[in-house]
């Protein structure tokens, strides 16, 4: 079970427009509005999706059949009520660099009807040379002074999770750097990194990569997870 998050409806549409683009075609239902998603991807919106469902039984059937959700974090953060329908093995999140820390804690610390985890493991996805998340208050203003946060890296409030991870990966120096093989000596590298965060015993990941590699990367990822054979 997937779950594909983006920090822009923008971003969301691309991965729409990646996942329309498969064949066989792949089931999946996007967490949104209509207003905020282009007219192409209107009739993936969960409420269309489960327009045609007159009972609960109906819903519950319908979303355990798909196993691909699409939406943007504040979205998904705010609809706390899909993960007591819906649990899910893994959630990639694009765009990382610009979400604050405290927009995905509570996503990634969210738990289900059983009181577990709702989502079972996380991978961060974001060009590390990116502008950072836009911020108001000062570097000053938001410095961490506390040391058992500046330990764990958290010296700034204004620093992403992925960027708190990705430096810590660095002084780790647990990060390695790949070249896609797609025939051009200029393309550039995808850098993975992977950081560890204690919450609930899970591993989490981030992966740097350049922008015109990212969506396709998280298609790949998500077919992985969930043993689909894509070509082309």
């Amino acid at each position: 079970e997937i779950l594909l998050l983006s920090y822009t409806n923008r971003a969301v549409d691309e991965i729409c427009k990646m996942l329309t683009a498969i064949t066989p075609e792949v089931n999946f239902i996007r967490i949104g509005n209509e207003l905020s998603c282009e007219e192409a991807y209107r009739p993936y919106l969960i409420e269309n999706v489960l327009e045609t469902c007159s009972t609960r039984r109906e819903v519950q059937e319908r979303m355990a059949h798909c196993r691909i959700f699409v939406g943007t974090v504040a979205t998904l953060s705010a609809k706390a009520e899909l993960f007591r329908l819906k649990t899910f093995d893994v959630a990639l999140i694009d765009e990382a660099t610009q979400i604050l820390e405290p927009q995905l804690l509570g996503l990634l610390c969210m738990r289900g009807v059983t009181g577990g985890n709702a989502i079972g493991k996380f991978v961060l996805i974001g060009d590390h040379k990116q502008l950072p998340a836009v911020v108001l208050q000062s570097s000053e203003q938001s410095e961490v002074y506390d040391e058992s946060l500046r330990t764990i890296g958290l010296c700034n409030l204004k620093d992403s999770l992925f960027e708190r991870f990705y430096r810590n990966a660095m002084k780790q120096r647990s990060a390695c750097c790949l070249q896609p093989s797609t025939g051009d000596s200029i393309s550039p590298p995808i850098t993975v990194t992977s950081a560890y965060l204690v919450l609930e015993s899970h591993t989490k990941a981030a992966i740097t990569v350049s922008k015109n590699t990212a969506i396709v990367l998280i298609i790949v990822i998500a077919f992985l997870f969930i043993g689909i054979s894509v070509k082309g």
